[in-house]
């Protein structure tokens, strides 16, 4: 998808929407909203983080119109085991490699419950720090030529802070047909960062071909501020397969991100 997030910047404003454009890109519904806007939580399911799987996935995010396409980014998540000052933790990297600009995107989780604790992203030129203190996300979006924007968030269970951690949720939640769930993802927006809720719905099932193999898939739909995502998710062990997305301003124009390569062992 293509968010709407705008940043007055008198420097790098051409590279940082392009930037912006393609990290974004990645996340299930990642739109950016200003932080007076974040809705109040709900219910989230429990998550056993002990059950999440070390891996690595390749992805390529393309942009189409008419018959043509465009490659936009390569997109690589990777899942391991780590330690966070002490704490037992999964660090999940989802580094994007727009066109020779690479942007690292890292979170750190609690190992037991994939509750947050930290995360760490550059996003073209600007740079994103958070740190969860109970049930608190504390941090701040700084960027050239601008003052830093600070963030102090209230976090409810089922927060997640950018799209490899909700994909990595994904493959811990209870799927099958009809299922449905919401859960809070992190988006940064001009005045720091807001919670947005994000609502999945588990819609139907498909074997979808892509690069990495034929694979059967639940198919989701993944809501949040008036935008709506398709996801194929892997039912053998919930991994995002594909995602496809038209901006309601531009219904002729979608967004595709396809498994390239699955987890190396």
């Amino acid at each position: 998808m293509r968010p709407a997030f705008s940043l007055s910047l008198v420097l790098h404003a051409r590279s940082l929407r392009r930037a912006l454009a393609t990290l974004l890109l990645a996340a299930p519904a990642a739109v950016a909203v200003p932080a007076a806007a974040q809705s109040a939580p709900s219910a989230a399911p429990a998550l056993d983080g002990a059950r999440l799987q070390p891996g690595r996935w390749t992805y390529t995010a393309t942009m189409e119109r008419d018959s043509a396409s465009i490659q936009l980014a390569r997109r690589v998540v990777t899942v391991s085991a780590a330690d966070y000052q002490g704490t037992p933790a999964w660090l999940l990297v989802d580094e994007t490699n727009a066109r020779g600009q690479v942007m690292p995107d890292s979170v750190w989780v609690r190992r037991d419950d994939l509750a947050p604790l930290a995360r760490s992203a550059v996003m073209g030129p600007l740079r994103l720090a958070v740190r969860a203190i109970g049930d608190s996300l504390t941090g701040a979006l700084r960027a050239p030529g601008a003052e830093e924007a600070p963030i102090a968030l209230s976090a409810p269970p089922g927060t997640m802070l950018n799209a490899a951690m909700l994909e990595a949720a994904l493959t811990l939640l209870p799927l099958r047909a009809g299922w449905t769930g919401t859960l809070h993802e992190l988006a940064p927006g001009p005045t720091g960062a807001a919670l947005v809720p994000v609502t999945l719905a588990v819609t139907g099932e498909e074997a979808v071909t892509v690069p990495a193999g034929t694979i059967p898939c639940w198919v989701m739909t993944a809501g949040s501020a008036g935008v709506e995502q398709r996801l194929w998710v892997a039912k053998a062990d919930g991994r995002l397969v594909r995602r496809s997305s038209s901006p309601p301003q531009a219904p002729d124009v979608r967004y595709e991100t396809v498994l390239v390569q699955p987890a190396r062992p």
